[in-house]
């Protein structure tokens, strides 16, 4: 139930360098629809507990389409994919709109062969329909060195967030004993 640690341990630690991307598993589309699945916004939910642990980590999520259909219909499928994904973040998570962007890329970096005009199984079109986290910045301090413990303490988001990570601990430590 280590939500965090799940996340990060799939990223690989040693990785997180301006630049790098990495596939959000089960962050999936439906054929020309940029909807946010339940199951994407589970995994969505697991980013944001990290974006939120990492407030000095800036992202861009990158979505993408593919193959069928026009290569600029697919750029203006693909910009709606990765805004709603952004816009489930700011709106659900609280997530900082300064720390996150969107950006679309259609069908230009397919995964596997299924380009225009080749037959490929839907299972296999699927894969290209993803959204990607890309880090796009690390601010060289964390923003909450600058408070003080008692504005912390005092802090109300941060103040609900230590209690939810105490209950999810008591919880774990319940159910493993």
């Amino acid at each position: 139930s280590n939500e965090i640690g799940y996340f990060l341990g799939a990223l690989d630690l040693d990785s997180i360098r301006v630049g790098n991307r990495f596939e959000l598993k089960n962050i999936y589309y439906d054929f020309d629809k940029w909807d946010i699945r339940q199951e994407a916004a589970k995994t969505l939910d697991k980013l944001a507990v990290f974006l939120k642990d990492n407030p000095s980590i800036k992202v861009e999520l990158g979505s993408h389409t593919d193959a069928r259909g026009a290569d600029a219909y697919n750029l203006t499928l693909s910009d709606k994919r990765a805004a709603a994904a952004v816009d489930y973040l700011v709106s659900t998570q609280g997530i900082d709109p300064d720390n996150i962007t969107s950006k679309g890329y259609g069908e230009t970096q397919l995964i596997n062969r299924c380009s225009n005009g080749v037959s490929c199984s839907e299972a296999d079109h699927q894969m290209n329909r993803r959204t990607e986290i890309k880090i796009t910045g690390l601010l060289n301090k964390d923003p909450l060195w600058d408070k003080s413990l008692k504005e912390i303490i005092e802090d109300p988001q941060l103040y609900r967030k230590v209690i939810d990570m105490e209950k999810r601990k008591r919880t774990y430590s319940m159910k493993t004993k």
